[in-house]
């Protein structure tokens, strides 16, 4: 008389897997949901079209008049994680938010981020992330999805860029037509303007010392 082994439960990371119905004299066949490569095998794969845990049932036949007895295995099919840690930011200032992507509604994750960076939260997509000095730092978000799947981790460039406090110098009252500016430099870069009577020409308009 049949006596079915449809295997253990399975956790797999994807779509597919590949069932383990013990080995028996008698001819049996899987049903359930998805699509078998060798459905009288009792090592069939099968993949099914969807995420989720699924019940196959491994039938076993025996002539008449012995009914045919069955098993049933689970199998849980999770989705393989893709990471997001957002787009590459420049800012002005040394905050900001992250803004990671969940890619599975059940999967959690973590940051790991370097020297000079505090996030207000570690483990959650969008923390505040602060920086100790002014400059560019690479972040990764890691995604997990049960142990069943490999994590998946991604990268995020933040560039902190200090505000610019420009200083044009000291108010001057000259008798000359020719007159050397004193700009006082802070951050980036800067240019020249004027208002006022007259045409004015520089030297450069991007020289903090330039002669007008």
């Amino acid at each position: 008389s049949p006596s079915p082994q449809a295997g253990l439960d399975q956790s797999v990371c994807g779509l597919s897997a590949t069932l383990n119905a013990a080995a028996s004299p008698y001819s049996g066949s899987w049903s359930g949901a998805g699509n078998f490569s060798a459905p009288t095998n009792p090592n069939s794969g099968v993949t099914s079209t969807s995420y989720g845990t699924y019940s196959y049932v491994w039938t076993e036949f025996n002539a008449a008049p012995c009914p045919a007895k069955t098993d049933t295995v689970k199998i849980s099919f999770i989705e393989q994680p893709v990471s997001d840690a957002g787009a590459d930011q420049t800012l002005c200032g040394k905050t900001t938010n992250l803004a990671a992507k969940l890619s599975v509604a059940t999967s959690t994750g973590f940051w790991t981020v370097p020297t000079g960076i505090t996030l207000s939260n570690y483990n959650i997509i969008n923390p505040v992330a602060n920086a100790s000095d002014f400059g560019t730092y690479t972040l990764f978000w890691t995604e997990t999805n049960t142990a069943v799947c490999a994590p998946s981790t991604d990268s995020v460039v933040i560039s902190f860029v200090p505000a610019t406090s420009p200083d044009a110098g000291i108010d001057n009252q000259v008798c000359v037509s020719v007159y050397q500016l004193s700009a006082i430099p802070s951050f980036g870069f800067g240019s020249w303007t004027y208002s006022g009577p007259g045409i004015l020409t520089f030297t450069s308009i991007n020289d903090p010392n330039a002669t007008i």
